[in-house]
C-alpha cells in the first residue's frame, strides 16, 4: 500500500558488558530510519510501519548470513522491562519502527554486507506473502 526508503545512518560496535560473547566476537548495531515516499492506502496518513515486510540479514566474510538478534533477547541484555521504553531506544529485530537499531552478534572484522529481502504484503490475512525482492547493501563500514 505504500512505499517506503530505508536508511543506513550508521554502523558502530556495542560495547556494553552484559553481551557475554567469546571474546573473538562482537556486537554491532546498524542504526537505520525509514522515510514513507508514496502513500496509497485510501488517503489516511499513519505511519503504517507495520506493513513492512522486509528482513536484514547481516552478510559475513566467511559466508553466513545472520538475522538481527531478537528485540526480547536485547531485553533482557540489557534489563529493560517495558515495550515503551525498548521503543524509545529503538531497539528492533526488523524494520517496524520509524528509526531504530539492528543488533547481530558476529566475529570480529567479519561483515561483508547487508541483505533485505522484501517480501509482498498479504493484507487480507496480515502476513508476509511471496518473495519480491532482494537489496545488498555493501560498504557497510564499523566506527569504532
Amino acid at each position: 500500500y505504500n512505499k517506503y526508503d530505508i536508511f543506513i545512518d550508521s554502523v558502530t560496535v556495542d560495547e556494553d558488558p552484559e553481551f557475554d560473547l567469546p571474546s573473538d566476537y562482537e556486537v554491532i548495531v546498524i542504526s537505520y530510519h525509514i522515510e514513507r515516499t508514496y502513500l496509497n492506502n485510501g488517503g489516511n496518513d499513519y505511519d503504517s510501519y507495520y506493513e513492512i515486510q522486509m528482513s536484514p540479514y547481516l552478510e559475513t566474510i566467511s559466508g553466513h548470513y545472520l538475522e538481527p538478534v531478537s528485540e526480547y533477547e536485547l531485553r533482557k541484555v540489557k534489563n529493560i522491562q517495558d515495550y515503551e521504553q525498548a521503543e524509545a531506544m529503538g531497539l528492533s529485530q526488523d524494520f517496524g519502527r520509524k528509526e531504530g537499531k539492528l543488533y547481530y552478534y558476529v566475529k570480529k572484522d567479519d561483515i561483508k554486507g547487508l541483505y533485505i529481502t522484501n517480501m509482498e504484503y498479504d493484507s487480507e490475512n496480515y502476513r508476509s506473502g511471496a518473495l519480491r525482492e532482494i537489496v545488498r547493501v555493501e560498504g557497510l563500514e564499523v566506527t569504532r
